[in-house]
């Protein structure tokens, strides 16, 4: 598969010109030989992982300064999220490709002593290789959906083989440590840390808090504004009939509309154009004028801010069965929040806020539609949706102080940092 996986790599940096020359990084490429030892290594797949984890970064700087970390991402996404989050306080490489090749190359490299995977990134190689070398491998942040346990029981031979693997897991809730116990992992190498993400989302809700009355004025102080974040290929299409429907209801309303990818902006931008929207693009730093009916959000890692402004947010990877993306990114910063009906990826998170009422799902465009109006003719109700949407957030913060507890309790190079401080 190597050509193959060659070829697609090429394709995929070639769209951003500022990652084009790391492309060889999958492979465990970096041009020279030279060691560059990091004995902390963090794995977070995406933008999502990336900016859950930065919060226990931070500590771990604190706890570890004079230890170098390497933190590896899959997507040039969660590459510019590193980037913004931590500078140059921690070495960015892309992730070597599950080969023992490309794995080894990016160990005798960066010479980790301590690999930290986020939610589910499992590669049975990867967790192979550092079994070998004798690497103890940590899982933090962990979540099993049924869904996702169901695929790895199809392997049940090889899934059980790689959790057994595993020197420690801290899952999300008590219900995917069960999963990931009854998958083979030792019980007494399983425990709840809480989900990180609580924490991330409630340190940038209050910036962002912060930095939203200068937004507004941009946007347009009295324009009321509903906020379609993180939507996926397909999607933009099945949300142009509710974008009409809002708008006529409502011809002020200013609809922030920001995919998920950066290589899909200009796809987005046509497709809009095409359907008779007035589009003002967030990159060319115009301010929308009372006929602009769409803002685009084209820049990565900006989406919250605009969260922060809204009167209601809709959460994209929803309307397909994508798995949803992270509802709890409005919620921090006490915006009600619409998703659709696919949501494993954020199962938790979405029970937790729909059983507050911080949460409505729909399961169409219709309903979508339906709800949105309802909100905006109700603002007391609206509100309502917002303040429990937050005091979920507020509820659920300190997973991140667990789980660097518990990595201090299990690595002693950790903890002896920590003593020296």
């Amino acid at each position: 598969m190597l050509p193959a996986l060659y070829a697609r790599e090429r394709w995929r940096f070639r769209k951003v010109p500022a990652a084009e020359k790391r492309w060889g990084e999958r492979l465990g490429l970096y041009g020279t030989d030279a060691t560059d030892p990091c004995p902390i290594w963090i794995h977070a797949v995406s933008l999502g992982e990336s900016l859950a984890v930065v919060p226990l970064v931070e500590r771990l700087l604190v706890h570890c300064a004079d230890q170098r970390i390497v933190f590896t991402t899959t997507t040039q996404t969660g590459a510019a999220a590193t980037r913004r989050a931590l500078g140059g306080r921690v070495r960015h490489a892309f992730f070597p490709y599950d080969i023992p090749s490309a794995i080894n190359r990016f160990r005798r490299r960066f010479e980790p002593r301590l690999l930290i995977l986020v939610e589910t990134e499992l590669w049975p190689n990867l967790i192979s290789e550092m079994r070998t070398w004798d690497i103890p491998v940590v899982l933090v942040n962990a979540r099993l959906s049924p869904g996702s346990m169901r695929g790895y029981m199809a392997f049940s031979s090889l899934s059980r083989s790689m959790v057994r693997s595993l020197s420690l897991i801290l899952a999300q809730s008590d219900a995917d440590a069960a999963r990931f116990i009854s998958l083979g992992a030792p019980q007494d190498c399983v425990s709840v840390g809480g989900n990180l993400k609580f924490d991330a989302v409630a340190a940038r809700g209050a910036d962002e808090t912060l930095s939203a009355p200068r937004l507004r004025s941009h946007l347009g102080e009295s324009r009321r504004i509903i906020a379609f974040g993180s939507t996926r290929q397909g999607e933009e299409l099945l949300l142009i009939p509710v974008f009409v429907e809002l708008l006529a209801a409502y011809p002020d309303l200013l609809i922030v509309l920001a995919p998920r990818h950066p290589q899909r902006f200009d796809e987005v931008y046509e497709l809009l154009l095409k359907n008779g929207f007035n589009v003002e693009r967030h990159s060319s730093g115009n301010r929308p004028e009372s006929s602009t009916a769409v803002y685009l959000v084209d820049v990565v890692g900006e989406l919250p801010q605009f969260f922060a402004v809204a009167e209601i947010a809709f959460v994209g990877g929803s309307m397909r069965p994508l798995g949803g993306h992270n509802v709890l990114e409005p919620a921090s910063v006490g915006t009600p929040v619409l998703t659709g009906p696919s949501t494993f990826n954020f199962a938790e998170s979405c029970r937790l806020l729909l059983e507050a009422g911080g949460l409505i799902q729909v399961q169409n465009g219709t309903q979508l539609a339906q709800q949105a109006l309802a909100w905006l003719s109700d603002r007391d109700s609206r509100l309502r949706a917002g303040r429990r949407a937050l005091a979920v957030v507020k509820c659920h913060e300190g997973a991140t102080e667990q789980t660097i507890k518990k990595l201090l309790e299990f690595c002693p190079e950790l903890r002896a940092s920590a003593d020296s401080d």
